[in-house]
């Protein structure tokens, strides 16, 4: 049976098939430009995490300057720099990953193979033990001043540290779209850096992050321009441009340079460590690993010196603010003090020791040593390297002045040099202490402090352990007419108080003293440490 469409159906049919056949082939091209405009959205996005980069690594490169610049030679700018460098370049793979599994993995591995990679120049041995020389160099710079001797150990810091802040910097660029935020991440870094920073270096190391933060602003505002317009000039008219504004920056530069010279900029700290004494940092002895420290052949028992506190503010006594010593180079001779006559001698071997500072003798001569540079500090006594921190198997020998007898004392009729007198600073001494030197012998100075120093360790009780506390006159007075009853430093710091109450100049020594003999030679370690009064006889 044959069926015959009504004229408007028909019409209305024909119509439809006449648009198909024109829209042919067009869903296919929508399709493939819908394609083409999401690769062209991938690239713009790619081209502005790259600007966004160059801006960020400014700053990083900048707190690569000032981290760097804690320790010794011009490599550790560079390790630093790279490492951060690498860092925003871990940013930018994880940027691009496929999924977030694949970016984390980008994230940890990247970041720990930057601080691997800076210990390769040290040798490939070294990569293995990364994590133990890291270590072993962050327990080291507790007790060593900058600038720090770059070991492997510190070289692989340097990468971890610097590849989080680059990675961190980018990512917050990258990522989060927060580019002004990521230009500032890295200041902190550097800030802290900059306390450590040598002061000869500060000013210098100040300007280039300054400058450099500059650039970085530079770069970032035009990057953040061309979002806001649409349109964005070439990258290479942009580094053209940034050229043209260097001879600004060169002026921009001297004019830092000039208020920094001026104290406007830098100005000099209301605290400054350098300039004001110093309360001792100890550490229990339960919380000391056993170990050999170091070993000396010699006919003398000790005491071994490491230093003194010869600041009395009242209350407690301090390390003397080492920007006041009187550091000098020991020179090719060895002879640190050529008004000593010669006396005794002893060869120490190091060991276990930590720090700088090297254990030496009462009243040293002279130092022989074959490796790195000595200083000798005519203020306390300290032998210490110029840079860095100590080595196991240093050998050195010291010569110091023979101790006098007490006749020798007796016969001391002088009264102390201008230099020693700041050692005779102390408040109004209490009523025992007065009743005490009232009873003392006069016939000299020796006797009378031979008196003093005897009665307390004879009258007063040691108990407890011998770490540095607080020590008034009023504590004094509970020692030798009260309690009676006293620490070990508590004990040595009367001793020195009541030599100053008599006139005579002292200090607080501290070191070591006796030890272990094995196979001929004492074997010193941390339960060997001891404080003893030091006082100054002309």
């Amino acid at each position: 049976m044959s069926t015959t469409l009504d004229p408007d159906l028909k019409d209305l049919e024909e119509q439809a098939t006449a648009h198909l056949e024109a829209d042919a082939g067009h869903v296919e091209a929508d399709i493939e430009g819908a394609g083409a405009e999401t690769v062209v959205f991938d690239e713009r996005e790619s081209a502005n995490d790259v600007r966004y980069a160059i801006a960020v690594g400014f700053p990083v490169i900048a707190t690569a300057v000032m981290v760097g610049g804690v320790f010794s030679g011009s490599s550790s700018r560079i390790y630093a720099a790279v490492a951060g460098i690498l860092g925003i370049a871990v940013a930018l793979g994880a940027k691009r990953a496929r999924n977030a599994t694949q970016s984390y993995i980008i994230i940890a591995v990247g970041l720990f193979a930057i601080g691997l990679l800076m210990v390769v120049p040290s040798g490939l041995g070294n990569v293995t033990a990364a994590g133990q020389l890291a270590s072993e160099a962050a327990r080291l710079g507790n007790v060593t001043r900058p600038p720090v001797t770059l070991t492997p150990g510190w070289q692989a810091i340097i990468g971890w540290l610097m590849g989080v802040v680059g990675f961190g910097a980018a990512w917050v660029a990258v990522a989060l779209k927060r580019a002004p935020l990521a230009l500032l991440a890295p200041l902190p870094i550097a800030a802290i850096a900059g306390i450590s920073v040598p002061k000869t270096s500060q000013t210098a190391s100040g300007i280039v992050v300054l400058v450099l933060f500059a650039i970085g602003l530079g770069v970032l505002s035009t990057a953040t321009a061309g979002d806001v317009e649409g349109e964005r000039p070439p990258l290479a008219y942009e580094l053209r441009r940034a050229l043209r504004a260097v001879p600004l920056l060169a002026v921009i530069t001297v004019a830092l340079y000039a208020l920094a010279q001026a104290d406007i900029l830098f100005p000099h700290p209301l605290i400054d460590p350098t300039q004001q004494p110093q309360k001792p940092k100890t550490v229990p002895l339960s919380e000391v690993k056993d170990r050999v420290l170091f070993e000396v052949e010699s006919v003398a028992t000790g005491p071994w010196r490491i230093g003194s506190l010869d600041v009395y503010d009242g209350r407690d006594w301090r390390l003397p603010p080492f920007g006041q010593n009187r550091l000098k180079d020991v020179p090719a001779s060895g002879i640190v003090d050529p008004d000593l006559a010669r006396g005794v001698r002893a060869t120490f071997t190091v060991a276990g020791l930590d720090g700088a500072v090297l254990p030496a003798l009462p009243n040293t001569v002279g130092v022989v040593a074959k490796g790195p540079k000595l200083a000798y500090d005519a203020r306390n006594g300290n032998i210490r390297l110029s840079q860095g921190a100590v080595q196991a198997g240093l050998q050195y020998t010291v010569v110091a002045a023979a101790l006098p007898n007490e006749d020798d004392l007796r016969a001391i009729t002088k009264s102390a040099p201008a230099d020693v007198r700041p050692f005779l600073k102390v408040p109004a001494p209490p009523a025992a202490v007065t009743d005490l030197i009232a009873r003392a012998p006069k016939n000299s100075k020796w006797d009378e402090f031979n008196f003093l120093r005897t009665y307390a360790l004879d009258n007063v009780t040691a108990s407890g352990a011998g770490r540095p506390s607080s020590v008034t006159p009023e504590r004094v007075q509970d020692l030798l007419a009260g309690s009676k009853e006293g620490s070990p430093f508590e004990i040595v710091a009367t001793q020195a108080l009541l030599a100053r109450w008599a006139g005579i100049p002292s200090r607080i020594g501290y070191g070591f003293d006796g030890g272990e003999e094995v196979g001929g030679r004492l074997q010193v370690r941390p339960r060997h440490g001891a404080t003893f009064v030091e006082v100054y006889f002309p």
